[in-house]
């Protein structure tokens, strides 16, 4: 799924990490594909973190975004 969400326009990323309920889903199932596929203790906390900030963390990688076209920790 992380691939997917790499495919989409920059705009929409944006968008999807800016609305605040939307973000959570959003990272929930990104970061959670990603640990699946590659499972390492990075992309556990990174996971976990933006479970436990609830959608906070979606803003710092909406600047992410911004800036590097890649969430944090990618």
């Amino acid at each position: 799924m992380d691939k997917e969400f790499y495919k989409l326009n920059k705009v929409v990323q944006i968008l999807l990490l800016a609305i605040p309920f939307v973000n959570l889903i959003t990272e929930i199932v990104v970061r959670g594909s990603k640990l699946l596929k590659d499972a390492n203790l990075i992309n556990l906390v990174l996971l976990i973190l933006s479970i436990i900030t609830i959608g906070i963390f979606g803003w710092v990688d909406v600047i992410c975004i911004l800036l590097t076209d890649k969430l944090l920790g990618d």
